[in-house]
C-alpha cells in the first residue's frame, strides 16, 4: 500500500527518500568507541584464584556462578504494545546466561485481538474498545503468569510453557506423555536457575501492581514507542487499518488514550515500588542500541553474555534476507534507526499533525516533538524527539 506523500513525480519521491534514509542513517551512526568501552565498565573479565579460570564477574561484585544461586536474581516483565518494537527489547534483554523467555504467553488464554485491563474489562488492541470480562477470566491469566515466574510449571497448560523458546520442545514432548504433569516436573529445576522473563503486549498496566505485590522481585520493562512510528507500523501490517488513513485522528486517540493511562498508573508504581520500574523508548534503542541496552542490564542488575556486543551489532544491523516476504513482521532489520524514522518518509504532513494534536500529553512525557512543517517532517538529519532527563 502507498501512503499519502506530499511529492511530485512518484520516482522523484522514491529517489529523495532512498536519499534521506541514506544521509540519516550516516548521521546517526553509532558512536562503537564510547558505547564499547561502557560494555567493557559491565562486562569485566577477573582471574579465579582457585581455579585460575577467567570468570565474568557482574557489575555488582558478584560472579555469575554465584549469582546465579542468589534468591534476588529478578523476573522480568516486558510489557508493551502491537507494533512497539517489543521483539527487539524482547531480543536484547534474554542475552544473559540462563534466561527463560516467554513471548506472548497470554495469547491462547484471550480473544484474539485483545489485552487486558482490569479497569476496563477486555479491550481491542488497535481501536481500544473495551467491553466486560468475567473476573474469573482475570484470575485465571493473572495466576499463570504467577505460576510461571514461581515455577509452579505442574499448573500451566502446555501452550503456555511452549510460548517459552527454552521449553518449546519439551513441551511438545510433554504434550505426549500420558503423565503430562510427571513430564513438566522434569523442567522445573531448569525454571528455578533461570532468570525468568515474559514479554506482553495483553496487559494493560492496571493489572501490573498485582503482579509486583505478589512477585517481590518482579523488574518491570515498559517500552513505548513513537506513536507515529507504531501507527506506521500497525497500518503496514493489520489490513483493516489501511483503509481508515482518512480517520488518523482516531487511530491516534487510541493509541494515547492508553499510553496515557498506563504512564499515569506506571509513574504512580515508581514511587510505590523504587528501583522496580523502568520506562524505555524504542527509539534510544534504535538510535543508541548499546548504550541503551547496558542502562537495561543495569536496571536489572544483570549481565550480557560475552558475545553480547557483536551479536547485537549483528542483530541490529540486521540481514535484509531475513525479512523477505514478511518485512513487517520480521525482528532482525536492515538498520534500525532506519526503521524507527520510516514514518516521516511515509507519512503525509496531514497525517502526522493529526497524530500530534492527539498525542500532546504523550510527546510532554517522552521528549518526542510535534512536526510544523513538511521541511521538518522530510529532513532527517532534524531531531523529532528532545532528550530529557528521563530518556536521554
Amino acid at each position: 500500500m502507498e501512503y499519502p506523500i506530499v511529492c511530485g513525480k512518484k520516482s522523484l519521491c522514491v529517489l529523495m527518500s532512498i536519499a534521506m534514509l541514506l544521509c540519516y542513517y550516516e548521521y546517526t551512526r553509532i558512536d562503537i568507541k564510547n558505547e564499547e568501552k561502557s560494555l567493557k565498565q559491565l562486562q569485566r573479565g577477573k582471574t579465579n584464584k582457585h581455579s585460575g579460570e577467567n570468570q565474568t564477574v557482574v557489575d555488582f561484585g558478584v560472579p555469575i556462578d554465584d549469582a546465579e544461586k542468589r534468591q534476588d536474581v529478578p523476573n522480568v516483565l516486558l510489557i508493551t504494545y502491537l507494533r512497539s518494537g517489543s521483539s527487539l527489547i524482547g531480543d536484547i534483554v534474554q542475552q544473559v546466561p540462563h534466561a527463560l523467555y516467554s513471548f506472548e504467553p497470554a495469547k491462547q488464554c484471550m480473544e484474539r485481538g485483545y489485552y487486558l485491563s482490569r479497569d476496563r474489562g477486555m479491550c481491542y488492541l488497535t481501536n481500544d474498545v473495551c467491553k466486560n470480562t468475567p473476573k474469573n477470566d482475570y484470575g485465571f491469566i493473572m495466576e499463570h503468569f504467577k505460576n510461571f515466574y514461581k515455577c509452579n510449571l505442574k499448573t500451566l497448560n502446555l501452550y503456555f510453557l511452549s510460548r517459552s523458546r527454552q521449553f518449546h520442545k519439551l513441551a511438545y514432548q510433554c504434550k505426549r506423555e500420558a503423565n503430562q504433569k510427571k513430564c513438566i516436573s522434569k523442567l522445573i529445576p531448569v525454571c528455578e536457575k533461570a532468570v525468568r522473563i515474559i514479554k506482553t503486549i495483553r496487559l494493560s498496566m492496571d493489572m501490573v501492581q498485582e503482579l509486583m505485590e505478589n512477585i517481590p522481585n518482579l523488574k518491570v520493562i515498559h517500552l513505548l514507542r513513537d506513536p507515529r512510528g507504531m501507527i506506521v507500523s500497525r497500518i503496514k501490517a493489520i489490513r483493516h487499518l489501511q483503509y481508515k488513513m482518512g480517520n488518523m485522528s482516531s487511530i491516534a486517540r487510541a493509541v494515547c488514550d492508553r499510553y496515557n493511562r498506563d504512564i499515569s498508573i506506571g509513574q504512580s508504581l515508581k514511587v510505590k515500588y523504587p528501583n522496580r520500574i523502568k520506562t524505555v523508548l524504542y527509539e534510544q534503542i534504535a538510535q543508541r542500541p548499546l548504550e541503551t541496552s547496558i542502562r537495561i542490564f543495569k536496571f536489572l542488575g544483570l549481565q550480557p553474555k560475552r558475545n553480547f556486543k557483536s551479536w547485537l551489532m549483528e542483530h541490529i544491523a540486521g540481514d535484509p534476507k531475513m525479512s523477505v516476504g514478511h518485512p513487517a513482521f520480521s525482528t532482525v532489520r536492515a538498520n534500525s534507526t532506519v526503521t524507527a524514522n520510516s514514518w516521516r518518509i511515509q507519512l503525509s504532513l496531514d497525517n502526522v499533525m493529526d497524530i500530534d494534536r492527539e498525542c500532546s500529553q504523550v510527546y510532554e512525557y517522552t521528549g518526542y516533538l510535534a512536526v510544523k512543517n513538511s521541511t521538518v517532517l522530510k529532513n532527517l538529519n532534524i531531531s523529532v524527539r528532545k532528550k530529557n532527563t528521563n530518556f536521554p
